[in-house]
């Protein structure tokens, strides 16, 4: 592997030390090593989990656990990829312009994936998360989002044609 690729996602994060740094302040996170292909950045707010799927289309993703949430909330809370987040806003999720061969396989290397996420969470940290009313209006939607996108998968609840 050329140094641009490393062998584990975990290097990949901690080459963006500088952004966490802006992000979350010096020594207010911890990046855990969950695996070849899978990070955490864990915070007193927030755990990000990122995963990259090396073996197939090398899509590399950041999802978000909203943490400090009051409890009828928290056990409902799960992880969630940024795009719910913009649908909370009532935005369009801003995707990165990934160059992809003909095999459908992203040559976009995984370092700038990475920090587009990062960039993105940073904005919605700032604009969604440091207000508890909005962090906690926003933990409500993707609470409701998760409900009603698995009803709709699993043929029951509000989407079904027997209900």
């Amino acid at each position: 592997m050329n140094s641009s690729f490393p062998d584990h996602v975990a290097t990949l994060v901690e080459r963006e030390r500088p952004l966490l740094d802006e992000i979350f302040g010096a020594g207010q996170y911890e990046i855990e090593d969950a695996g070849r292909d899978s990070a955490v950045i864990r915070s007193a707010e927030f755990n990000l989990e990122i995963g990259y799927d090396r073996n197939r289309d090398r899509h590399l993703g950041l999802r978000v656990r909203l943490l400090g949430l009051p409890e009828r909330l928290s056990i409902h809370m799960k992880v969630h990829p940024l795009y719910t987040w913009a649908r909370f806003l009532g935005e369009e999720y801003p995707t990165l312009a990934l160059d992809v061969d003909a095999r459908g396989i992203i040559m976009t290397p995984p370092g700038e994936q990475l920090r587009h996420e990062l960039e993105i969470f940073a904005r919605y940290k700032r604009e969604l998360f440091s207000d508890p009313q909005t962090k906690r209006d926003a933990a409500f939607f993707a609470a409701g989002y998760n409900r009603a996108y698995n009803d709709m998968c699993s043929g029951k609840g509000a989407w079904s044609e027997d209900s």
